[in-house]
């Protein structure tokens, strides 16, 4: 499918496109521009981090790429992402440096998430006393 096939492809204004190969290998996203909301392809990984980092971003005048945007990372307050001014939007150094700086999530063994959820029952349980 292609992005003129969207429903809301005339009135979207959203740089990045779930439906536009191009913007999505040479765009970039400032927090205080449109995000894609489609029903259909909103529900992507790196639209749900678009909407995370538009409520908590540090600074509206920073940009966000797909890579980076695509980073299973913990998305905080006050997250920034790469300063226009002082780097170009092919800067391979700068991004490598973000991407360092908000490292993957850490995958849970499903031992783990048993005991998290033995720990969280007994929590529950003593409450209810």
């Amino acid at each position: 499918m292609r992005a003129e096939e969207c429903l809301k492809f005339e009135t979207c204004e959203a740089p990045l496109c779930p439906l536009d190969e191009e913007s999505l290998r040479s765009g970039v996203w400032y927090p205080d521009e449109e995000i894609c909301t489609s029903a259909k392809y909103g529900n992507k990984d790196w639209i749900r981090n678009q909407r995370k980092i538009k409520k908590r971003a540090a600074n509206k005048d920073f940009y966000f790429t797909y890579e980076m945007l695509c980073r299973n990372c913990i998305i905080q307050r006050n997250i920034e992402g790469l300063d226009p001014d002082n780097t170009g939007f092919k800067d391979e150094k700068a991004l490598k440096k973000w991407l360092n700086r908000h490292p993957e999530k850490r995958k849970w063994t499903e031992e783990e998430k048993r005991e998290l959820a033995s720990r969280f029952k007994k929590t529950v349980t003593l409450g209810k006393v």
